[in-house]
């Protein structure tokens, strides 16, 4: 009853505390959704639908999403954070590993350089009917047999 509505797609409509709650957090915790989303709604205890409901709100709130691509500016800016220094304070970090031989940290460092690089491809669900199914949306590739026997 109390409730806003949003408009359409949300766009045009202020920002509420929880929202620039989610969103500081989002930024600050490098996107973990659900924990983003449970430090701006503490009443959801569900992990699995506090990551669902964190992705609504970073992929679809155009307010929200606009909001933190500014905070992301103004750290970028500020902080000189950006994914050059980010990539070459990895490599950095890798080399230090390799040389003390510290192999728990090297893969968590080579799987942050993965991410970094975009190597890891996004995971896309669809709930039908109360069954939700998780899978990787796949690159477009041209896969036909014409196209093979051409390369």
């Amino acid at each position: 009853m109390g409730r806003k509505r949003k408009n359409n797609n949300g766009v045009g409509l202020k920002l509420s505390q929880r929202h620039k709650m989610f969103a500081d957090e989002f930024v600050l915790n490098g996107g973990v959704l659900w924990k983003s989303y449970m430090a701006a709604y503490p009443e959801c205890t569900d992990k699995i639908r506090a990551s669902q409901s964190g992705w609504k709100l970073a992929n679809m709130n155009d307010d929200i999403k606009s909001y933190i691509e500014k905070i992301r500016n103004i750290m970028t800016v500020n902080y000189e954070i950006n994914r050059d220094n980010i990539i070459s304070e990895i490599l950095d970090q890798i080399e230090a590993c390799k040389i003390e031989s510290d192999r728990a940290n090297l893969i968590k460092l080579l799987d942050m350089l993965n991410k970094m690089a975009g190597n890891y491809t996004a995971k896309s669900e669809i709930t039908h009917k109360g069954l939700t199914l998780n899978y990787i949306q796949p690159l477009d590739i041209d896969y036909t047999e014409q196209n093979l026997l051409e390369d």
